[in-house]
């Protein structure tokens, strides 16, 4: 499976009180994100605010990686849940309390 990276969508949002910001949008697993990325004051065009939000970019495709292994894909909730129920099904029988009655019965 290959790595996706995400550019995200940069737009204009308008503030009621105080200047209008430019956003950064993406998708965050099940959810979408959004983080100011500055003013209108300090980025006079969508240009300058994306050459800005590159790093914030950067930041977002690390936190989106594929997993390399089980224990990076498997909740440890579940695995802890999974690794009790595999205990508890392949108990051995506890040891008899005195063993050389036992053997001496089977000689006999």
């Amino acid at each position: 499976m290959s790595r996706k990276f995400q550019q995200g969508c940069l737009y204009l949002e308008h503030r009621n009180a105080g200047p209008d910001v430019w956003v950064l949008r993406w998708r965050g697993g099940a959810v979408n994100r959004k983080e100011q990325v500055g003013t209108v004051e300090q980025f006079r065009n969508k240009s300058e605010a994306r050459k800005a939000c590159e790093l914030l970019r950067s930041k977002i495709n690390r936190e989106t990686r594929s997993p390399r292994t089980i224990l990076e894909l498997v909740a440890p909730r579940e695995l802890n849940s999974w690794l009790n129920a595999q205990q508890n099904s392949c108990t051995l029988p506890a040891p008899e309390k005195d063993s050389s009655a036992h053997q001496k019965e089977r000689i006999q």
